[in-house]
């Protein structure tokens, strides 16, 4: 029984790790001259795939989305 209350406590640790949104590091190492053209997707905690994070970063800069919207993970959604 010990065994399946530790086992059930790592699932669920896990599992709440997986879902918080990733940092978004729109402040530094961001080019002043415009972003890369390199399609490394991120998923937007919007439901949103872009097609990298710069972009991302812009279309928040930009007021385009909300500054409330974050990066929820690595990959298209």
């Amino acid at each position: 029984m010990r065994k399946f209350v530790v086992l059930m406590s790592v699932v669920l640790l896990i599992g709440l790790e997986s879902g918080r949104a990733e940092v978004l590091k729109c402040d530094t190492n961001m080019p002043k001259a415009g972003c890369p053209r390199i399609y490394d997707p991120v998923c937007a905690t919007d439901g949103s795939t872009y097609p990298n994070e710069c972009l991302l970063c812009t279309a928040i800069g930009e007021q385009r989305i909300s500054s409330a919207i974050g990066l929820k993970h690595r990959g298209a959604c």
